[in-house]
């Protein structure tokens, strides 16, 4: 039987990011509550029977959620999963208390990704972020202690008034924190945030040498860049993530949630009265496996296999010339120094 991934989407914020425009929302106890038992309701009746191996819990902040309702959504998770070898939950630093943390150790959490954005506690303020470092060191430190052994960082690239030396520093105390994993993304100011509102454009030089900055820093100290934002130390790459890049299947249950189960996409509705009602879905298409493939396969440094271009020898010859990809042992790869520019590099072979 096929090995599906399982996400679950948490919407529930305490407040919204300047950056932020996932389908996120502050909502009463009642609310979450009413939530929760809607999606409880999901997983019962779409995992029954389906072969589970990773579980991913996202947002949102799931440390939003109470105590009671965040050990209900996990059982439910492991119920679903319980043969799982990745189990990962998001978490935002300042809502990691001790008995949330001992509720993610009890239902067998063994990756926690923890977003920090950046080290400067003037630029967290600057983006809403209602962490500080101080906030982000201690969930870590707890984290450690409490015996889980992979935990990634998310940060952000090109934020208001963020420095070279700034991101050199926050790679530096991620590193010294012995992270595991670092998640690195370019900022994209999303239209109706708070930052096209204030009419921010990032920086897009400066953007690609922190990139830059950001792979060659991890790069010295252990870190393989398995995917274009992703850095890992070894076994420890997000198996969950690399379903999707790999046009695996997973199904995804919650607000707004996507699923690739059987060549099909679905996604759920953003709509949280309908959700609430039970009226889940909001669409359902055939995938396109092969562009998607090639799409998705090639943001992974494993890259795709040449059969799925084989149509193409005049672009692929091209690209080889122009030293932007590279054709070995039967796999087609982006060139190692030009990841950055891979949505470019991609588009011209679909």
């Amino acid at each position: 039987m096929t090995k599906h991934g399982l996400y679950i989407h948490i919407p529930v914020c305490l407040s919204k990011c300047h950056y932020c425009d996932f389908t996120s929302m502050t909502m009463s106890e009642d609310m979450s509550g009413r939530y929760i038992g809607a999606l409880i309701t999901e997983i019962e009746e779409r995992c029954s029977g389906v072969d589970i191996d990773t579980i991913f819990v996202g947002g949102g902040n799931p440390f939003a959620l109470n105590e009671t309702q965040l050990n209900s959504v996990l059982a439910y998770a492991f119920k679903a999963a319980p043969h799982f070898k990745e189990f990962t939950v998001e978490c935002n630093p300042e809502s990691l208390t001790n008995p949330k943390a001992d509720i993610i150790i009890n239902a067998g959490v063994n990756r926690v990704s923890l977003g920090l954005q950046s080290h400067d506690d003037i630029i967290l303020k600057a983006i809403g972020r209602r962490h500080t470092y101080q906030d982000f060191f201690s969930a870590v430190r707890q984290l450690q202690g409490k015996g889980i052994k992979n935990i990634n960082s998310d940060i952000i690239l090109g934020l208001p008034n963020q420095t070279l030396d700034s991101v050199r520093e926050t790679i530096a105390r991620l590193i010294d924190l012995s992270i595991e994993h670092v998640s690195a993304y370019s900022l994209k100011v999303e239209n109706g945030t708070l930052l096209h509102k204030s009419g921010y454009v990032p920086d897009g030089d400066l953007q690609a040498d922190m990139y830059d900055t950001v792979r060659e820093l991890l790069g010295k100290t252990g870190y393989n860049r398995y995917e274009v934002s992703n850095f890992a130390k070894k076994n420890c790459e997000c198996r969950h993530n690399i379903k999707y890049w790999r046009v695996e299947p997973y199904i995804g249950c919650g607000l707004s949630a996507h699923s690739m189960v059987g060549n099909v996409r679905q996604s759920n509705t953003p709509d949280i009265e309908k959700y609430l009602n039970g009226e889940t879905i909001e669409e359902r298409k055939k995938a396109q496996i092969r562009t998607e493939r090639i799409m998705l396969g090639l943001r992974l440094e494993e890259g795709i296999d040449c059969r799925l271009l084989a149509d193409k020898p005049e672009q692929l010859n091209r690209l080889v010339k122009a030293g932007l990809i590279t054709v070995e042992d039967n796999r087609v790869k982006i060139a190692d120094d030009k990841f950055y520019i891979s949505n470019s590099i991609i588009a011209g072979l679909i």
